[in-house]
């Protein structure tokens, strides 16, 4: 499988330490993202790829396009991919349990989900067709350890995956890219019904809240415990 991360001009910084923080994960190619100074929405209107009633800030804008950019190369080359953003760690042994993972998925799985926001709400099929389950974790502790968390062996099991807040590293089928191609776009700011927050509706104001509508329509997964945390502290 490929493993991209996504790249910006607007911050080498960022790509630099990705590399660093991640050099025990072999062949990660940078994939040259959109910056929200570049975005030309008229044109991604025009494209269809943009509705007009998206009300997406730039910079969550440019982060839903990347992706979505990334979902169509997986479905035009028909081959499964991983994907990242630029402030990943990834565990030490990240590379081993992750392959482990994806083999004992089932075979018509569309994307798996490495972590999520650690200080909102995620919710998975606990005990399937019993319960679910919603977890959140300590943001701020995360914070004060992410940068020993590439030394980290961690052991972690799949689950379905209901709802969760922050989006941007997972691994993704072709199905999965072509379902969420047509689910998602034109990127719109619909209200989604948020079970996890007990019935909610939130107005779409980014991807990951909108992805948050088709998660239970295809064979989405959650590791548990994270396999990945995301760097907070360097300026967006």
């Amino acid at each position: 499988m490929d493993k991209f991360f996504i790249s910006l001009d607007s911050a080498p910084e960022r790509s630099e330490t990705f590399q660093r923080l991640n050099a025990h994960v072999p062949d990660i190619l940078p994939f040259k993202g959109l910056d929200a100074s570049t975005v030309d929405l008229p044109a991604m209107q025009q494209a269809g790829l943009v509705s007009k009633n998206c009300t997406f800030s730039p910079a969550d804008l440019a982060s839903a396009l990347n992706h979505v950019s990334l979902w169509g190369t997986v479905m035009r080359s028909g081959t499964s991919a991983y994907v990242f953003d630029d402030r990943a760690v990834l565990c030490r042994n990240f590379s081993e349990v992750s392959q482990d993972i994806i083999e004992k998925l089932p075979t018509n799985w569309d994307i798996v989900c490495w972590n999520w926001a650690g200080d909102n709400v995620m919710q998975y099929e606990l005990l399937p067709g019993v319960t679910h389950a919603t977890i959140t974790y300590f943001q701020d502790s995360v914070q004060k350890h992410i940068k020993d968390f590439n030394t980290t062996g961690i052991a972690s099991l799949p689950f379905r995956l209901v709802q969760m807040f922050g989006f941007g590293n997972y691994a993704i089928s072709p199905s999965g890219a072509a379902k969420l191609i047509k689910s998602c776009l034109p990127l719109n700011s619909e209200e989604v019904l948020h079970y996890c927050l007990g019935g909610q509706m939130l107005q779409a104001t980014d991807l990951s809240i909108l992805l948050n509508r088709y998660y239970m329509d295809i064979a989405a997964f959650i590791t548990v415990p994270p396999l990945c945390l995301s760097d907070l502290s360097a300026p967006v």
